[in-house]
């Protein structure tokens, strides 16, 4: 009798275990190498543009190296088979997309409302990478989303006179001849903990969001406070 409720317990031990591996929230990083439009056109894309995606068994939202939400939308999961799992909501892509991840392969395809699929491949981020590429705009921030066009190259040497497109944009980003774009931000800006929200969501199930350690609720970039450029 000992044996055997010795036997259960170990039993309920282990299926516990497992409820608690499959419920685990994972962050992965995903890098765009290529869109299919809804016209059949196939187009490949180079370069670092890519997102931070957290994902549990009930939610997925874009995220950066903290897990925490950028804002982009929380989708919820609608299907898993196997390696492939579902979920459909709002996006930086629009407020009907659906993520299609196949752990099988490291493919993420993204579909927009339009048809368009950004097929996005699971890599090891980019050296100092710590927040998604696409960022809808925060409520202070620049009059348009962030795009891959506002990051660096990938052979961007933080020293060279690189400013992006966002920085010429703001008045408040003047380059001068003794300073260089922040390597926190990329000159963006925005905080790459909670990307410019001042507040971010460090749990996707829970609706609550917290003020932002990094940048203490501003949602400016805690190195360059702001202006995208340090000296």
């Amino acid at each position: 009798m000992k044996r055997l409720a010795l036997f259960s317990t170990i039993i309920f031990l282990l299926i516990g275990i497992s409820v608690n591996l499959s419920a685990a929230q994972r962050n992965d990083y995903y890098r765009l190498i290529k869109i299919r439009h809804s016209n059949g056109r196939m187009e490949q894309v180079s370069g670092n543009s890519g997102q931070f995606v957290c994902r549990d068994d009930k939610s997925c939202y874009d995220s950066n190296i903290y897990n925490g939400n950028v804002g982009n939308g929380i989708m919820m999961l609608v299907n898993r088979e196997g390696s492939i799992s579902k979920y459909i909501g709002p996006s930086y892509y629009g407020e009907d997309t659906s993520y299609t991840f196949d752990d099988s392969d490291g493919i993420l395809n993204i579909r927009d409302a339009k048809g368009n699929v950004y097929v996005y491949h699971r890599e090891t981020p980019p050296s100092g990478r710590e927040t998604s590429s696409l960022l809808k705009m925060p409520s202070w921030g620049n009059s348009r989303p962030v795009t891959a066009a506002d990051l660096p190259p990938s052979n961007y040497d933080s020293g060279s006179s690189y400013s992006s497109s966002s920085s010429k944009r703001s008045s408040s980003r003047t380059k001068t001849n003794n300073d260089r774009m922040c390597t926190k931000c990329y000159g963006r800006g925005y905080c790459a903990m909670c990307s410019g929200h001042g507040r971010y969501q460090p749990i996707a199930s829970r609706a609550e969001k917290v003020k932002c350690p990094s940048c203490n609720g501003s949602g400016r970039c805690s190195r360059c406070g702001g202006s995208g450029r340090v000296k």
